[in-house]
């Protein structure tokens, strides 16, 4: 048996499933948007941070506590708060945008008439998760800004570059791999 065309349907079912898809398909360009702001506000933070520590070596500031100590505080600061914003990305607001997409590829699944656009994005996107690929961004600037709190904490403790190198690249390794596994377990 094939597949009933668009004016094999009625009226009242196509009105009502294009409603849902509608409905769907507005819902997960919200969601989108708001991850998209989330990695905008991500970067002003990431940056905001940069600027707090140049801000910190210039000329202008001189700070009660050792600047190395503020500096590294800054940086945690900003990890802490770029860490929270991942968290909430990908775990709130991805799982509900993917929510919708599952339920509207449902639907295209079971009415072929329908846009093939989801089974059309699966098929092209390969095995790597969508929020996998979006982890990296927020990945990279939690590690750069943890290498940036080691540095200042180093240099804080006068110990030898070979040292705080390792250790630094071990410690962002486990940080990578810990986010890196959270986000696999989504």
């Amino acid at each position: 048996m094939s597949e009933p065309s668009l004016t094999d349907i009625g009226p009242d079912l196509f009105d009502r499933v294009w409603k849902i898809v509608s409905e769907l398909t507005a819902s997960e360009r919200h969601f989108n948007q708001l991850q998209a702001r989330y990695r905008t506000l991500a970067s002003t933070w990431l940056l905001a941070t940069f600027a707090g520590i140049g801000l910190l070596y210039s000329e202008r500031l001189d700070p009660v506590v050792p600047k190395e100590l503020t500096a590294m505080g800054l940086a945690v600061a900003g990890m802490v708060g770029i860490t929270l914003l991942w968290a909430i990305d990908i775990f709130v607001y991805h799982r509900l945008l993917r929510a919708n997409y599952d339920i509207a590829r449902k639907l295209e699944d079971t009415y072929g008439w329908l846009p093939q656009v989801r089974r059309q994005f699966s098929a092209s996107k390969g095995r790597t998760e969508v929020r996998v690929i979006l982890s990296l961004y927020y990945l990279v600037s939690v590690v750069l800004l943890l290498n940036v709190a080691g540095f200042f904490a180093f240099r804080l403790s006068g110990m030898s570059a070979v040292v705080a190198g390792f250790a630094l690249a071990s410690v962002s390794v486990v940080v990578a791999l810990a986010m890196y596994a959270a986000t696999r377990r989504g």
